[in-house]
């Protein structure tokens, strides 16, 4: 229903549908049944009425539409999206799709300039912007929408939200933002830039640039940016037989700073080199570079072997009752639709009956009820495997129901002195219900720390630091030297937006969010959150596809 409101009309939702486990019948707490032709018939009468009601109204419902839009900037910014480095170019294209699915218009700045802005929280302030810089001004028919969208955050008059209360844009994509005023950027030259990005990706994979000559082929072998943007091509080459090695350090090489995780195809791994990267796409790929040598100019050579070995892995994803399907749904589809990473399902009933030994990396969605449900006989062949050189990856209540294989524990805070637990327990029903949904975070977007230098971060960080900004559920692991924190929160935590307590972010902070642990001859990735919630934080995106294609190696 926000949808609609946030372009002009009355969004509106009926909900009488029992819930999931609804059916064909549903008995209510009164005794009362609803079939699902009375809920079918309830749901066409109610919409009838509005229906009805909406045309009695008519004159003052197309009135008050006209007065939206005429309106609709009033008080509001323009949003300014910085272009930064070549990753965060990137993340910016991918932002501007989102913007261009939602027929959201903007515009770039021909030339650098100068205005007054309110950088998004966590952001540096500058006055100076390079051109590039995307401006998505609030007067425009979607206007409203895209502030939602894109502002740092959505004022809530309320102490809690029973859903997500954060979801800025910026934030997901790790793209530097501030909010101006639409009268300070007169001045400034504006293009648009939606026409040629349209046209861009509407040519086929020949007629753009391509990195690889195939008439005079590579000398050595090509060098593969660590970008999400790239990653599918890459699974296609390695699907189909490729090899590559993954870079641990930055090195220059012609002139050009490559950064960690740059994925290197030699020729000497590789039979018809060129023709595989073709069929993949990769040739057609922007940042993918021919070289000629592995001697480089500075950091270590091509040859190197502190570079990890590349190979396809072979994957599983836990389903089944214990696993939440809106979880397992999300990553099925990354797996297939964004990634395109062949993969197979295990149903978490039956894991300990089947030989675990034909998977390399095995995921687990989100489910508590994971650790229980599989059984001391699940549990014990899942260690197994790991030891035996197998990769887990589980996130969020998945990571915290399979604490028993894994050996890492959530942070569940520190008990307070006799006076708080006094004050805790002489509480009115309201004082208690409030503390309830104060102890939950149902979304809120809070900064984490990054090891540049670890596998599992390499392509990612935002504008100003080894940073990144995460969607918080309010889970952080206990550190410990018994394993390496990729990801955590700082002692000087704070939000940055949606609800979130001040005594959850003191339980956070500290705490590690991102966690590789070593088992035997395998590892274990344990997120404290899903990085693939709803398929809506893009920044997750290139954390779990380090961890599957990467954590293997290392």
């Amino acid at each position: 229903d926000s949808w609609p409101s946030l372009l002009g009309a009355i969004g509106m939702t009926y909900e009488q549908a029992g819930g999931g486990s609804a059916g064909l019948a549903y008995q209510r707490e009164d005794g009362s049944v609803l079939t699902l032709l009375d809920r079918a018939t309830h749901h066409r009468v109610a919409g009838h009425a509005t229906l009805r009601a909406a045309a009695e109204g008519r004159r003052d419902l197309l009135e008050s539409f006209a007065r939206f839009h005429r309106t609709i900037d009033e008080g509001l910014p323009d949003i300014l999206l910085v272009p930064g480095d070549a990753d965060h170019t990137r993340r910016l294209g991918a932002l501007l799709d989102e913007l261009d699915l939602q027929g959201i218009d903007y515009v770039a700045a021909r030339s650098a300039f100068e205005v007054e802005a309110q950088p998004h929280e966590g952001f540096a302030v500058r006055r100076r912007f390079p051109a590039g810089t995307i401006r998505v001004p609030a007067r425009q028919s979607r206007g409203l929408l895209a502030l939602t969208l894109l502002q740092a955050s959505v004022p809530l008059e309320a102490a809690y939200s029973y859903d997500i209360s954060a979801w800025s844009r910026p934030y997901a994509y790790g793209v530097e933002a501030h909010a101006a005023a639409a009268s300070a950027l007169r001045s400034v030259e504006w293009s648009r830039v939606d026409e040629a990005r349209a046209r861009r990706s509407s040519e086929p994979a020949s007629a753009q640039p391509s990195a690889v000559d195939s008439g005079r082929g590579p000398l050595y072998g090509y060098l593969v940016p660590p970008d999400f943007e790239v990653y599918p091509e890459l699974v296609r080459f390695l699907e189909a037989g490729g090899r590559g090695r993954v870079m641990a350090d930055t090195f220059r090489i012609a002139g050009a700073l490559h950064p960690r995780g740059t994925v290197f195809l030699p020729v000497a791994l590789n039979d018809e080199l060129v023709e595989r990267m073709q069929q993949s796409g990769l040739a057609s790929e922007a940042g993918v570079i021919a070289v000629a040598s592995a001697l480089t100019e500075t950091g270590p050579d091509l040859g190197t072997g502190g570079a990890a070995e590349l190979q396809l892995p072979r994957v599983a994803l836990i389903g089944g009752a214990a696993v939440s399907s809106n979880s397992f749904g999300a990553h099925r589809f990354f797996l297939d639709e964004r990634l395109g990473l062949p993969h197979d399902v295990i149903n978490d009933a039956t894991l300990a009956e089947v030989s675990l030994e034909q998977w390399d990396v095995i995921v687990a969605p989100d489910g508590r009820r994971l650790g229980r449900d599989l059984g001391e006989a699940g549990r014990r062949s899942l260690r197994t495997w790991i030891e035996q050189g197998g990769t887990l990856i589980a996130v969020g209540s998945g990571a915290a129901g399979l604490e028993s294989v894994t050996g890492v524990p959530l942070r569940e805070g520190t008990p307070g002195d006799v006076g708080e637990e006094l004050d805790r327990a002489l509480r009115t029903l309201e004082e208690r219900e409030l503390a309830r949904w104060e102890g939950r975070t149902p979304g809120a977007v809070l900064e984490v720390r990054l090891d540049p230098a670890h596998p599992l971060t390499f392509g990612t960080g935002a504008p100003g630091g080894a940073r990144l900004f995460v969607l918080s559920a309010g889970n952080g692991f206990e550190p410990s030297e018994n394993f390496e924190s990729a990801a955590w929160f700082d002692e000087d935590l704070e939000r940055l937006s949606g609800v979130v307590s001040d005594a959850t972010l003191d339980r956070l902070r500290r705490s590690s969010w991102l966690v590789h642990r070593p088992l035997g001859r395998g590892s274990v990735v344990l997120f404290a959150d899903d990085p693939l919630f709803r398929m809506m934080w893009y920044v997750g995106f290139q954390l779990h596809a380090n961890a599957l294609l990467f954590a293997p190696s290392f």
